[in-house]
């Protein structure tokens, strides 16, 4: 009884910290509804931008996996997310945030159509490249808010309606609000899901194993295996990582994190710390899975991690359920969000200000309905483990690592054709290679496939286009690159 209390506490407070502050100050156009305006601080960037990139997979999916197959997960996944996202927003971020600050960026969508020099339907294709990588996610989140009811409510509540709880009341405050309402609810929520993410980990580590080491290598010792376990090799594990590990960077709702902040020192601090924070949980998590694994053995992946810190304290589990569905909410809110303003922006207005401000926000608000109610019905009809989910949202995030990287680096040669064709045969590849006969070919994960194919199909078909980016794109983004002007 006490965690369903502790949820629907939780839950009537996030609403209410997201509507409030937007009804006693309105929306002031549409800069406010889709990026509060360029004016959020470090710290409620840093927790706004952590609390959207954890997720029901972080809780779930991630510790789930490794109670599975033990510290190859950790290998393929926290380890090169610190190289690969992390280090993205540190190195890159700076760019990026004064480009969106001269030229009034709102999507990711914005900077690739200045770079390539692309029109409407080269804008209109991005855009539902990157729809096609949230629709996984949003998936995923439905799954982590309906089992945290389910578990709650010791299964009196199905895991149909919780998922539609959660969703209601992310609809209810991101209509108010908009972006700014997710500053708010995501910078209190981040507060919550990391105490809750530290204090679970240290709690099954430390309270039901004692911190004894032994203890796991005495009664899962192959879930201290490198590699090996549930076909995790070497070379799986590597390629698995290259998704896994980098994709999640260039997803929509984490790119807009790097055109708010006030400053650009707000923008270094934010992604500094990220980068500090992820690195410490990320072995604290890891340690606690396995010994979910060791001490409770036989319970279902996803719920391992959540069921050992409820052996250890009723209290903690019912912290650690709320930090749970602090992880869902704050994502799916920013993942709504971002495809909204992908249709409404890129699609519908092809990356002009054809809708004046109010029917702009009103346009977003109807595609929260739509946008959710399909994450939401794609859950019940591909009800896979989260993990696996998370996987094709990583995946499909990381086609869109090689026109990005080649932008961000200058790479003149590099013309919009060979993005499109690159991208559509990243999409092919990533299907071709996830299913079927040719799934993981020679034990290589199918996003490495992808990336592999895509990276090569697009600097042939440059090769044989010619329109490339413009000298004056080129030297903008060289003048304003951290990375060219050292």
């Amino acid at each position: 009884m006490i965690l369903l209390v502790a949820l629907i506490i939780w839950l009537l407070t996030v609403v209410l910290a997201g509507i409030l502050p937007p009804v006693l100050r309105p929306l002031r156009g549409r800069e406010d509804y889709s990026v509060a305006e360029r004016r959020v601080s470090w710290w409620r960037n840093y927790l706004t931008a952590h609390a959207t990139q954890l997720s029901a997979a972080t809780f779930m999916g991630f510790p789930g996996l490794i109670y599975s197959i033990g510290l190859a997960i950790t290998y393929a996944h926290y380890i090169p997310y610190m190289i690969g996202s992390c280090a993205f927003w540190l190195i890159f971020g700076v760019t990026v945030w004064r480009l969106a600050r001269k030229y009034k960026f709102i999507t990711p969508t914005d900077f690739l159509a200045w770079y390539y020099g692309g029109g409407p339907l080269f804008r209109i294709f991005i855009a539902i490249v990157y729809i096609t990588t949230l629709l996984p996610y949003i998936q995923l989140q439905v799954g982590g808010a309906g089992l945290i009811f389910n578990m709650a409510s010791n299964g009196a509540i199905p895991i149909w309606v919780g998922g539609l709880i959660a969703y209601i009341a992310v609809i209810a405050y991101l209509w108010v609000g908009g972006y700014r309402a997710i500053t708010i609810v995501d910078t209190i929520q981040g507060v919550v899901l990391l105490s809750g993410l530290w204090a679970g980990s240290l709690a099954v580590i430390f309270g039901l194993g004692g911190g004894n080491i032994n203890l796991l290598i005495d009664k899962v010792p192959k879930l201290m295996y490198v590699s090996g376990v549930g076909g995790y090799d070497w070379l799986f594990m590597a390629t698995f990582a290259i998704s896994y590990g980098a994709g999640w960077a260039f997803h929509p709702h984490m790119w807009i994190n790097m055109y708010t902040p006030k400053s650009a020192k707000a923008q270094k601090l934010w992604s500094t710390t990220i980068y500090v924070e992820n690195m410490i949980h990320g072995i604290l998590l890891s340690l606690a899975a396995i010994f979910a694994a060791a001490l409770i053995p036989g319970v279902k992946p996803d719920l391992a991690f959540l069921t050992g810190a409820m052996r250890y304290s009723e209290i903690l589990g019912a912290w650690l359920l709320v930090g749970i569905g602090a992880a869902i909410v704050t994502t799916v809110d920013s993942q709504l969000h971002s495809i909204g303003l992908l249709i409404s922006h890129d699609i519908l207005e092809r990356g002009r200000a054809y809708f004046s401000d109010r029917a702009f926000i009103w346009i977003n608000r109807a595609l929260l309905m739509v946008v959710a109610a399909i994450g939401y019905i794609l859950y019940f009809i591909y009800p896979y483990p989260l993990g696996i989910i998370a996987g094709y949202a990583a995946a499909l995030g990381l086609i869109m690592a090689p026109p990005i990287i080649a932008a961000l680096t200058a790479q003149k040669w590099i013309t919009k054709e060979g993005v499109v064709v690159g991208l559509v045969a990243a999409l092919i590849s990533t299907i071709v290679f996830s299913t079927g006969p040719l799934a993981n070919l020679y034990r290589i994960h199918y996003a490495a496939w992808a990336i592999v194919i895509e990276t090569l199909v697009m600097a042939i078909v440059s090769i044989f286009t010619k329109s490339k980016p413009s000298k004056e794109v080129i030297n903008e983004l060289i003048s304003v690159s951290e990375i060219h002007s050292k």
